[in-house]
């Protein structure tokens, strides 16, 4: 039979055999590599490898099996070095131990892992399209070609330094928007009858003469510029203005020239400055908090229009640049960096942040802060993943995004204190279900220490953690207050008196006219209290009768 079918072949024409072999070697299907017990660890040390555990025997897998070769075929088209991801797969029936170990509940499964590490278990449709978009959504980015620098633009074209004179700019309504135009403005609104702004008067001028060439400072009188003070929204005297690329941010703080000068120096400064790849990791561990840009070369025009946002930070925080692609490997998407040790300098920066934050607090000791650090940082990473990168929760009250942040406090240092503010005590137990965590809304005084079915959250726990995290923003767990009841009354008593005063000051006439109308009413009142005296009235009634007698 085999000499027959061998002489009917070399009957064959040559061109027609090749060609039959040909169609024959590309129909063969591409398989992808298969890995075991002794050999899965040291592979996917190093990279993203998307990983099938499967079973011969399962009717699903088997259904499967085509999709998973068209996948591997056409990640072998574009080759590993570009998608920056491995296939392989896993035969549980042969390897039922690694299956057990890597979490395998049903076949077929597939999990993703980078240098090592598990990152998530693919749950979509098992179709091409739905693979390919995830294999993309997690491949890392791997630098090309070099990418030639292009100068930076500068801050200010030449001859075009602020303050010429050092003296402080009188603005009105025909000289504000031109020069607001020019650059950044510290602005004064004041009026000539408030005495705060007689006292801050002499400082305001020695600040324009500290920031000669940096900073314009300027003043605008609000008797005589009525309408162009109500168009700034001013909700008393004197308010202090920074203003800048069509952004407006009132001044808050102290109003000493050294506290004045220190604001102005930083917002003059503000802005995102460019740098090279190696110093992201020592600004960071430098500063108590950095905003980062890492954008392509061939989207310039993204920081253009993001750098008001940059100088809205006045100085407060770091504002930095990077267009080369290297440092998107050295920082990768999978490795967030929105956890955070609390301490005395970065409690205020991130627990009282105007992005109010939800912050997800755990109490550590020197027994568990390395436990409990480990642990915060893979639920930071699977809460970058459920919400896709943004790191944020949608608040169902307000309407609006809030960034979550996962941070830890030394039980230790602050005992006294996260016992008051948030009910937290130090178990003795290094157990992570004994850790207490609370979720903090700084900003309102108020937390959270249950889930949405009133348990405690538990640490080990991500799903009660996330669970509990859904009912925050949906309004669905009660919250606890951090102040006992005195102590919020006296704090709504004092947010009335505030704007009470505040109303005095910003609305004099008003209260001119109340006064008067309140005299006019007590005299009013007065008059009639007497005209109603009986004896007044007998006294009357009297003097009438005597008019009517003739002796």
């Amino acid at each position: 039979m085999i000499l027959k079918l061998w002489k009917l072949l070399g009957d064959l024409p040559l061109p027609f055999l090749i060609l039959s072999l040909s169609l024959v070697s590309v129909a063969l299907p591409v398989h992808s590599t298969e890995l075991t017990p002794d050999n899965f660890k040291s592979s996917i040390s190093n990279g993203v490898w998307f990983i099938e555990h499967f079973s011969p025997y399962c009717g699903h897998c088997r259904a499967f099996a085509p999709t998973w070769e068209e996948l591997v075929a056409k990640n072998e088209e574009t080759s590993a070095e570009k998608t920056g991801i491995k296939l392989a797969q896993v035969n549980c029936a042969v390897n039922g131990d690694l299956c057990s170990a890597n979490g395998v509940k049903g076949y077929p499964q597939m999990n993703l892992y980078k240098d090592g590490e598990f990152v998530e278990t693919f749950k979509g449709a098992r179709d091409l399209d739905h693979l390919t978009e995830f294999l993309k959504k997690h491949a890392p980015v791997v630098e090309s070609e070099p990418v030639i620098e292009e100068p930076e633009e500068e801050a200010l074209a030449p001859g075009t330094n602020p303050n010429l004179s050092g003296s402080v700019l009188v603005l009105d309504d025909t000289n504000i928007q031109s020069t607001i135009e020019q650059g950044p403005v510290f602005l004064k609104f004041y009026a000539p009858w408030c005495g705060h702004c007689k006292k801050l008067a002499p400082t305001w001028k020695n600040l324009a003469k500290s920031m000669q060439y940096k900073l314009n400072i300027a003043e605008v009188d609000c008797e005589a510029n009525k309408a162009l003070c109500q168009n700034f929204d001013i909700p008393g005297f004197p308010t202090l203005m920074y203003v800048a690329d069509g952004s407006k941010t009132e001044y808050s703080g102290g109003r000493k020239f050294d506290q004045l000068r220190e604001f102005a120096e930083k917002a003059s400064g503000a802005g995102a400055k460019p740098i090279a790849a190696d110093e992201l990791e020592k600004h960071v561990s430098e500063e108590n908090l950095v905003y980062a840009l890492l954008y392509p070369s061939s989207e310039r025009k993204l920081l253009t229009v993001l750098k008001p946002l940059f100088a809205s930070l006045l100085g407060s925080a770091c504002g930095l640049h990077h267009r080369r692609p290297t440092i998107f490997i050295d920082i990768p998407f999978l490795h967030p960096l929105d956890r955070k040790m609390l301490t005395q300098d970065t409690f205020q920066s991130v627990m009282n942040s105007p992005a109010r934050p939800l912050v997800v607090l755990a109490a550590v000791t020197k027994s568990t802060k390395d436990k409990v650090e480990e642990r915060m940082e893979l639920i930071g990473k699977k809460w970058r993943l459920r919400t896709d990168g943004k790191g944020m929760i949608r608040d169902a009250q307000n309407g609006v995004d809030r960034p979550v942040v996962f941070a830890w406090m030394d039980m230790e240092r602050w005992k006294d204190w996260m016992k008051s503010m948030y009910g937290i005590k130090n178990k003795g137990s290094v157990a992570l279900d004994d850790i207490d965590v609370i979720i903090a809304d700084h900003k309102a005084l108020i937390y959270y220490d249950t889930d949405t079915s009133g348990s405690p959250m538990k640490l080990s726990s991500t799903q009660d953690i996330f669970s509990a995290l859904d009912g925050v923003a949906q309004g669905r767990i009660s919250p606890k207050n951090s102040e006992n009841l005195i102590e919020r009354v006296a704090r709504y008593l004092n947010a009335k008196l505030q704007a009470t005063e505040s109303y005095v000051i910003n609305h004099p006439k008003h209260i001119a006219f109340f006064v008067v109308v309140g005299l006019l009413l007590a005299v009013w009142a007065v008059r009639r209290a007497f005209a109603e005296d009986p004896m007044d009235r007998d006294y009357v009634r009297l003097s009438k009768g005597k008019a009517d007698r003739l002796d």
